[in-house]
């Protein structure tokens, strides 16, 4: 599947949900791409619970996705 946004820095993870087991959470860089773009981007793969809005995405020192600690962003959000 091709990106809707393809020059934007977008990651996903989860958080625990007691409805669902697990949500959504879409960590981006970009204040103007709304819930909504992203939700119409997924169309009904994924319900998204939550976006991150960071000024940079958590790397580790190869400049791959840190996914432990957005996990923990999304836990605290």
């Amino acid at each position: 599947m091709q990106s809707q946004f393809p020059t934007e820095k977008i990651a996903a993870t989860s958080r625990p949900d007691a409805k669902w087991g697990d949500a959504v959470v879409i960590a981006i860089t970009n204040p103007d791409i709304t819930l909504a773009k992203l939700q119409s981007a997924l169309g009904e793969i994924a319900h998204i619970s939550t976006v991150l809005y960071l000024s940079e995405l958590p790397t580790i020192g190869i400049g791959k996705i840190d996914r432990e600690q957005l996990k923990k962003m999304a836990r605290e959000a």
